[in-house]
């Protein structure tokens, strides 16, 4: 299949789309990136596509949503639902992506929600929002002590879903950042069997091979990614470290210990199911004694 050769969708055929999708469901940086490819891995082979992927053309697969799609026709933007490129082929899974918060028009189709740790999903995203010059402080720690702080919003996130998904009718699957760590090959055949693709152990070994952060560094150099420029001086990626825990190097035990009591006193008794169902410590365990911790300072 030649991706480049397929049209884009109209407004009409998107609005007929997302009636039909899976909802891939996530807060910004809690390895949307990774399952993405992970899953575009599998169905390239199930479906036999036989795409050369690499992390900008797997949006023609697994898109992210878009109500309004002519305004990013108009700046070339190749991510969402209009580039989906299997509108028109039998048996592939519409999978739409989204950061949106719960809202009552998803819970209308199946949603895979995908969750990471609170204290990772935290320094990922001040990274993330550093470089492609958001105006937050410029130091983790003093970000978290702003107001509102983006653990509270986080915290809301999860709790949102957590309602939504219980009163919801619709089947739901809760994958993690860390069971992705440490099984990718088991999660994409959970994921694909979901969205109505074939179990096979065979498949789902070389898409995990696919995803491997090796791999996909050399895509991202080799190809680029689907990204907004970085500003003078900056290199934006989207493969960064994919460690469970690293943001240990990051935040201070002061830090961490405000994260946990938000946490304890914020997320709702159905966020922390929610959260260990997944795969996901729900309550981030107090520090141990600061000379164990990275300088505060950084």
């Amino acid at each position: 299949m030649r991706l480049e050769e397929i049209a884009y969708l109209s407004q009409d055929e998107v609005r007929r789309l997302r009636r039909r999708a899976t909802w891939l469901c996530s807060h910004p940086k809690c390895g949307r990136t990774w399952l993405r490819f992970l899953l575009g891995s599998y169905m390239n082979r199930a479906l036999a596509l036989g795409v050369d992927l690499n992390l900008r053309n797997v949006f023609r697969l697994i898109p992210n949503d878009a109500v309004h799609i002519d305004r990013f026709k108009a700046m070339g933007n190749g991510r969402k639902a209009h580039a989906f490129a299997l509108a028109d082929l039998p048996g592939a899974p519409v999978v739409l992506g989204t950061h949106s918060r719960c809202k009552p028009m998803l819970l209308k189709r199946p949603v895979i929600l995908l969750t990471r740790s609170i204290p990772d999903t935290l320094v990922s995203h001040h990274i993330h929002q550093r470089e492609g010059a958001v105006d937050v402080p410029e130091r983790i720690a003093d970000h978290l002590r702003t107001d509102p702080s983006p653990i509270d919003r986080l915290i809301d996130f999860y709790n949102g879903w957590a309602e939504g998904l219980d009163a919801s009718a619709e089947p739901s699957l809760l994958v993690s950042y860390e069971r992705l760590t440490m099984d990718a090959a088991r999660v994409v055949t959970e994921v694909a069997a979901f969205v109505g693709l074939p179990p096979d152990a065979g498949i789902a070994a070389a898409a995990a091979d696919d995803a491997s952060f090796e791999s996909m560094r050399r895509l991202e150099l080799a190809h680029g990614a689907e990204w907004r420029d970085a500003g003078p001086g900056q290199v934006r990626t989207r493969v960064r470290r994919g460690r469970v825990g690293g943001s240990r190097e990051d935040l201070s035990p002061d830090d961490l210990a405000i994260i946990t009591d938000r946490c304890r006193s914020g997320l709702t008794p159905g966020a922390v199911r929610l959260l260990a169902r997944a795969g996901t410590d729900p309550i981030p365990a107090h520090p141990t004694p600061p000379e164990t911790h990275a300088d505060p300072a950084r």
